[in-house]
């Protein structure tokens, strides 16, 4: 079975909503935008017309849709926080349980064999759940 590839969506057509069951997009004249015919949502074409973006909305994130020429494909876009901030704090608390961990093992006088393997364990699971998240960038 062949998963269809995204289409171009083309501004004359009437598509299905991405947000609700049985409701339609149709364009809006004079605009380059679509509503929805049983919600006051508002949605625009960008990136040279293969994602559909929702306006307005309570919602604080962009919601992102591509058109398969079947249905509508959800596209997670990454925030500021997730590309800017998060790789500082995932160091941070490497660095910081790896201290932590260090101090434990020489002041409870553990077995060395434990300690060493969660500080070397630690850094590996937090480069392995970065790239996860890395992963579902568009």
């Amino acid at each position: 079975m062949q998963i269809p590839k995204i289409q171009k969506i083309d501004q004359q057509q009437i598509y299905p909503c991405p947000c609700r069951k049985r409701a339609k997009l149709q364009p809006i004249t004079l605009t380059d935008a679509f509503g929805c015919d049983r919600c006051p949502l508002i949605f625009v074409v960008e990136d040279s017309g293969n994602s559909l973006v929702q306006l307005g909305g309570i919602d604080p994130h962009r919601r992102v849709w591509q058109w398969n020429g079947i249905k509508w494909l959800a596209r997670r876009e990454m925030t500021k926080y997730q590309i800017e901030v998060m790789p500082m704090q995932l160091l941070l608390l490497s660095v910081t349980l790896m201290l932590l961990l260090l101090l434990l093992s020489l002041n409870m006088e553990l077995a060395m064999g434990l300690p060493l393997a969660l500080i070397a364990v630690t850094p590996l699971v937090l480069v392995i759940w970065w790239w996860l998240l890395m992963r579902t960038r568009p």
